[in-house]
């Protein structure tokens, strides 16, 4: 990783240098970039700025996220044997979802969850990330009055595929998956198995250890409310879990008005040029 102002003088983050791989490879990366692309304008997604792709190697620019990643976060609030206070698990869980609204649905304003029919674009095509995990979650300066928290995007797409392309994987492709994030159905994916992982991710948040999973058990400081929410979209049998659309429904009719509590500023690796 390496920071860059590329020729539009913006601050941003080389993504990552991409190199040839069995599944790395220029249709891999172009497909990567068209998604970016694709989906470009989510507040609670990395936006991409430019690619630079070759026949051998190739770089992504994309947003820089100056305050580190979701796993920097844990790693020292739970290093620090510190709890996560539980409006951040929902500022973050929230986030995550109106991502997933946007990628699987089309909804591009999280205000149109409740009205869909009139927030969706139309002919949208449903991107699978396959690859949601607290060192893909970006933290980003937050200049919204709204919250004190930062804000969370999803990034790496290095692994997202258009829905309608999920049966042309190869079985080698189809079985990547970071240790610890399998989804019950593994390795099966779908939209469902992104809301797994979102879930999983607001789960981690809350334990004190790293052993996430659907037997780990959310105790005090956190609502039963939150337990359930997370429970819901951990469900081990997938026909029963939500689609993120509903899931997003569910966590918005169980949220709590919790005040805001902050979180030490060392929990956020700062990165300044």
């Amino acid at each position: 990783m390496e920071l860059v102002s590329n020729k539009y003088d913006v601050l941003v983050e080389m993504g990552r240098r991409l190199v040839l791989g069995q599944l790395s490879t220029p249709r891999h990366w172009n497909r990567e970039a068209a998604l970016m692309r694709k989906l470009r304008g989510h507040r609670n997604i990395c936006g991409i700025i430019e690619a630079d792709i070759g026949p051998e190697k190739g770089e992504l620019y994309l947003e820089y996220c100056k305050m580190g990643t979701l796993h920097d976060f844990m790693k020292y609030m739970k290093g620090t044997n510190l709890a996560v206070p539980e409006p951040f698990v929902w500022h973050v869980l929230y986030g995550l979802v109106a991502a997933l609204c946007w990628m699987h649905d089309g909804i591009l304003n999280p205000s149109n969850i409740r009205r869909p029919s009139q927030g969706r674009m139309t002919g949208w095509m449903p991107v699978i990330h396959r690859d949601i995990k607290p060192d893909n979650c970006f933290l980003q300066t937050n200049t919204s009055h709204r919250t004190i928290y930062p804000t969370v995007k999803l990034g790496d797409f290095g692994l997202a595929i258009n829905k309608e392309d999920i049966n042309n994987l190869s079985s080698t492709s189809r079985a990547v998956c970071a240790p610890g994030w399998f989804p019950p159905e593994y390795p099966l994916c779908g939209e469902r198995s992104d809301v797994y992982r979102t879930a999983a991710i607001a789960q981690l948040l809350c334990l004190p250890h790293w052993a996430l999973g659907i037997g780990a058990q959310i105790s005090s400081p956190y609502s039963s409310e939150l337990a359930t929410c997370i429970h819901t979209g951990m469900s081990g049998n997938i026909h029963e879990r939500p689609f993120a659309l509903e899931f997003a429904r569910f966590i918005d009719s169980r949220t709590p008005c919790l005040a805001q509590i902050p979180v030490p500023s060392g929990a956020f690796r700062v990165r300044e040029l």
